[in-house]
């Protein structure tokens, strides 16, 4: 978050904005654009976000098709909300397209195979079609630096992944042209 001090940083999704409203401190800098599906998300989200005094915009959008321009957001951030996209190098790659360049691609994912007890959560929720799951760690890693997301740094803590990286230098050229 610290990264898009002074710019716009992307939640995506922001979901109940429950993460962001633990984190944001008074030396923090920038404005918040949370994009969410969900009606019912973004209404929380904006009740934890006025509480702070930061601006902010909430949008109901298609993460795989975020209507905003090329190179507009400093940061993005998704938390724990890459393992529900059933089209991932969709939604990664308009990350990638409204990032700027330096820009940090950030967040958490739900992996299985790290824990039985998440994992039989996680077979429950993929029984009913709620998640398409991830099979690895290293599987997400290969997904994003597909899609154009390098030098990623990824920590795993149980069943949760966090990872952060940024645009391909060759991202960079094709955007610019």
């Amino acid at each position: 978050m610290g990264r898009a001090n002074g710019g716009v940083l992307l939640k995506a999704p922001i979901a109940t904005g429950i993460v962001i409203d633990k984190v944001l401190a008074p030396y923090h800098d920038i404005a918040v654009l949370g994009v969410d599906s969900s009606w019912k998300m973004l209404r929380k989200a904006k009740a934890r976000l006025e509480e702070h005094g930061v601006p902010f915009l909430l949008l109901r959008a298609d993460l795989s098709r975020l209507p905003l321009r090329d190179n507009s957001v400093d940061g993005v951030q998704s938390v724990n909300g890459l393992h529900t996209f059933v089209e991932r190098q969709k939604v990664v790659s308009e990350w990638l397209r409204v990032a700027k360049p330096e820009s940090v691609i950030s967040g958490s994912a739900l992996i299985r195979g790290q824990e039985g007890t998440a994992d039989a959560a996680l077979d429950r929720f993929e029984q009913y079609g709620v998640y398409p799951m991830l099979r690895s760690g290293r599987f997400l890693v290969e997904e994003l630096n597909n899609s154009g997301v390098e030098a990623i740094h990824h920590e795993m803590y149980g069943a949760v992944m966090f990872y952060a990286g940024h645009k391909k230098v060759e991202m960079l050229a094709e955007n610019a042209g």
